[in-house]
């Protein structure tokens, strides 16, 4: 190529406008950083590991089994005193102040203590109340319980119940985000930018409310995780979680960008600073998952339950 035919494509190039970040891409990388879908072996490694928890729960036993923070005060809630887990701060709240519940009362959706996304909060908790029953199990302390066959029973019982509830959940989410926090902890631009963040929420929730769809038509889904004794590819270990009762946190994303847009009437200022507030997000994250080399710690119970490896193990 001569000299002056490279020249002449230079400003050509140079002149291409950049690309701009995807909302959804941003959503997806979030969510895989910090979630992965165990395989059958992995399973079953959690399957023995949650009757050695349990073999812990029924002496009585304070192990890291139970609890990552085993070490701190009953009083806490988090590993009570009873080590019955009916008895941590879930469940007590759970059955007080639980925003929805299933109709059989077993199951209920509870608001993190934490601010979604800038307070380290995925979003709303799903909580199971009745950890001492015949339908769940005795003792029961996590998704994975004793045999895959009850494992399977929670999660199909659990997500069932998300799916029938999306729209109180997603509500419930809504009045969260838009609730008031101690806005000292961030920069004016974040708070700029989480308010927004909140708005372009709240513009979905009135649509769907005004025009009676669902929220995956305006581009919006929901993903369950839950935290076990395991992290991506590692052997099972100590408790991931720090509440010893079954909980989940659900976490809502963006799925579709231009139904979003064109539905909602969101604008490029509140996509621009969702995009920033998720990146935050992601790195207050980290210490979860792949951001500085780590391995993820969540389980994608969506991803667990659409891949049948707990019907697959239990046939």
């Amino acid at each position: 190529m001569s000299d002056s035919l490279h020249q002449s494509l230079v400003p050509v190039v140079s002149a291409m406008p950049e690309m701009k970040e995807d909302i959804c891409s941003v959503d997806d990388h979030s969510i895989r950083s910090i979630s992965f879908c165990p395989n059958v072996k992995e399973v079953m490694d959690l399957i023995e590991q949650s009757i050695l928890a349990n073999k812990d729960l029924s002496s009585k036993t304070r192990s890291s089994l139970l609890s990552k923070c085993f070490k701190v005060p009953a009083t806490a809630g988090l590993l009570p005193e009873s080590v019955d887990p009916e008895d941590t701060i879930l469940c007590t709240l759970g059955k007080k102040f639980g925003k929805i519940k299933d109709v059989t009362k077993m199951l209920t959706i509870l608001d993190d203590r934490n601010m979604p996304f800038i307070g380290g909060s995925n979003g709303p908790n799903g909580v199971l109340l009745d950890c001492q029953s015949m339908t769940y199990g005795f003792n029961r302390v996590n998704l994975f319980h004793i045999t895959p066959y009850t494992s399977l029973i929670l999660l199909k019982d659990y997500m069932g119940f998300r799916d029938r509830s999306i729209n109180q959940i997603f509500n419930a989410f809504c009045t969260k985000l838009c609730s008031k926090y101690d806005t000292t902890k961030f920069s004016e631009d974040m708070n700029k930018d989480y308010e927004l963040v909140g708005n372009m929420f709240t513009l979905v929730k009135d649509y769907i409310r005004i025009k009676n769809v669902s929220l995956e038509s305006c581009g919006v889904g929901c993903v369950s995780f839950c935290q076990t004794w395991m992290r991506k590819g590692e052997k099972p270990g100590d408790a991931q979680f720090s509440v010893m009762s079954p909980h989940f946190q659900n976490r809502f994303y963006i799925t579709h960008r231009e139904k979003l847009i064109q539905k909602c009437g969101i604008t490029e200022e509140m996509e621009e600073a969702y995009i920033r507030v998720i990146k935050y997000f992601t790195e207050s994250m980290k210490e979860y998952g792949t951001i500085e080399g780590g391995l993820q710690s969540f389980i994608n119970c969506d991803e667990l339950l659409s891949s049948e490896i707990l019907v697959k193990i239990n046939h």
